[in-house]
């Protein structure tokens, strides 16, 4: 079954993290490591798994903590100017954040199961998204980064 499969994946990554938690185990290590663990846990369903099968597990894993980190902060920051940008306080809504808002939820989503910003074509993707969520649509919107750093 994928489900148990990916369950006990996730569990041997949250175990690898425990003991990796500050550096990860690099951006190729993660079979490798994976197997080690395999001892600590009934005969696993997969063998050859190249990683986590979710963005964030694989971000800390690959990363270490300042990646990860790195990541939920432009992630916060990409869902703030969005939602800020989709649903303004005064004024007119724009489509077009709500659809990249709506984008990066579904990325989100998806990394949840798997690690799709590892994917050549998908980090494209969401590169793209990225920058067209943090394009300043007018000048209210080009002095919102200012705002973010006097926080």
């Amino acid at each position: 079954d994928s489900f148990s499969s990916r369950v006990m994946i996730w569990n041997a990554s949250s175990r690898m993290i425990t003991e990796n938690s500050y550096f990860g185990v690099g951006l190729r290590n993660f079979q490798e490591t994976y197997l080690t663990f395999q001892s600590e846990f009934p005969p696993y369903l997969e063998w050859a798994v190249p990683h986590p099968h979710n963005i964030f597990l694989a971000f800390w894993l690959f990363t270490g903590m300042m990646g990860f980190s790195g990541f939920v902060l432009l992630l916060v920051i990409l869902f703030q100017n969005l939602i800020r940008r989709a649903f303004p306080k005064e004024g007119i809504a724009s489509v077009l954040p709500g659809l990249f808002f709506s984008l990066l939820v579904a990325f989100c989503i998806h990394g949840m199961v798997d690690t799709p910003y590892f994917k050549n074509d998908l980090t494209y993707a969401f590169w793209a998204i990225a920058a067209l969520a943090l394009i300043p649509r007018n000048e209210k919107d080009a002095e919102a980064p200012k705002k973010l750093y006097e926080l």
